[in-house]
């Protein structure tokens, strides 16, 4: 039976959704099942996040509909997803992971309990890699094909060894 691997993804733009759940869900393919809640708000992240036991969170600060009443600019969108990762961090032992973040950004995040932080634009490969260390899941380097030998070239590497060994000839 396979684990269960419960995402969270906080990203109000539909597209970018889609593509973090499929990258995580290809990283899980041989190791879980995963079952993903969206949500493109920070109130609602920071609610999930607290209440709900996921396995890991993936986050866009920049991309995430500010709290009712506040003046919706980069910064403070910023600030809002550190204050709820934070929160989030003192409630529960979830990996998370934020991504198109501005280099200037990533300390406070780190310091707010983000595990991981990848930098605006993310890639695609270092969003699977920050998946795979989050979760631990091993990726096997790819096996190179043995060379088959034939009788006679076995025989002739036996018999070289053999000589080399007895400094016979």
């Amino acid at each position: 039976m396979m684990k269960t691997i419960r995402l969270l993804i906080g990203n109000k733009d539909r597209r970018t959704a889609q593509l973090i759940e499929s990258l995580v869900r290809d990283v899980c393919r041989e190791h879980a099942v995963v079952t993903a809640q969206k949500t493109g708000c920070v109130d609602e992240l920071l609610y999930w996040g607290c209440t709900e036991d996921f396995d890991l969170i993936i986050f866009t600060p920049d991309n995430l509909t500010a709290q009712p009443n506040y003046i919706t600019s980069t910064l403070n969108r910023l600030r809002q997803a550190q204050r709820a990762a934070r929160a989030i961090r003192t409630e529960r032992a979830t990996h998370m992971i934020a991504t198109g973040v501005p280099p200037e950004y990533e300390m406070p995040l780190l310091e707010a309990g983000v595990d991981s932080v990848l930098p605006q634009p993310f890639s695609c490969e270092e969003l699977k890699s920050a998946v795979r260390n989050a979760l631990n899941f091993y990726v096997a380097p790819e096996l190179q094909p043995v060379e088959q030998l034939s009788f006679g070239q076995v025989f002739q590497r036996g018999f070289r060894r053999l000589t080399e060994a007895t400094g016979l000839f």
